[in-house]
């Protein structure tokens, strides 16, 4: 997709490019100036490179399996080769964690990266999650692709039981640009609504 010139690897887009995009995601994402943000499955970083923009001061460290992913972030974050599922990173480590189209691709299930994600945010910091959650049961295609979806009930519980609380979940309009540059998504992704949840940990957890 990047070949196309789309850098977030996103289903779906809530403005008319890229940049707009991501400031959605950090308007909603609620940071303040000087926070520490791990990225989980982060990518090439380009998350991280668009906030760094909107806020200079923030602290980012982004995790991937990928090592050549990983080696294409910015020169400013700290790169974390390692796995979403057993992240090799200390308890009460950032004020925030964000994932974005990640934890599907988690073999043991999305209650492992929530759970090591509730671990390394200190209490009262935030779970920022964007994926999608599906209209039914028929979502195939993308399960031929190894990346598995979940219902909204089955993350907030999943949260809750890790002591993270739900602040806001939205599912926002979706702009359909994506298609326009890359029409495969279009059949890909029929029948998935794009999730937001913004969850905080318990200052008791």
């Amino acid at each position: 997709m990047i070949g196309q010139g789309v850098y977030f690897l996103h289903a779906h887009r809530f403005a008319r490019d890229d940049l707009s995009h991501a400031f959605r995601l950090f308007r909603w994402a609620e940071l303040d100036p000087g926070m520490k943000v791990l990225d989980v499955g982060s990518g090439i970083g380009s998350t991280a490179a668009a906030w760094k923009q909107f806020m200079p001061s923030l602290h980012f460290s982004c995790l991937n399996i990928n090592k050549y992913q990983l080696d294409m972030t910015p020169e400013w974050c700290e790169r974390i080769l390692g796995d979403m599922q057993d992240m090799p990173i200390k308890d009460d480590s950032f004020d925030m964690a964000i994932c974005f189209f990640s934890m599907g691709h988690a073999d043991r299930g999305a209650q492992t990266v929530i759970g090591e994600m509730a671990r390394v945010v200190k209490p009262g910091g935030i779970v920022f999650i964007y994926d999608m959650t599906p209209d039914d049961d028929n979502f195939s295609k993308l399960h031929d692709m190894s990346y598995m979806l979940y219902p909204r009930k089955f993350v907030e519980s999943c949260a809750k039981s890790f002591g993270l609380e739900l602040d806001v979940y939205i599912e926002p309009i979706d702009r359909g640009t994506i298609a326009e540059k890359v029409p495969a998504v279009t059949e890909v992704f029929a029948g998935l609504r794009p999730a937001v949840w913004r969850f905080v940990r318990s200052m008791s957890s």
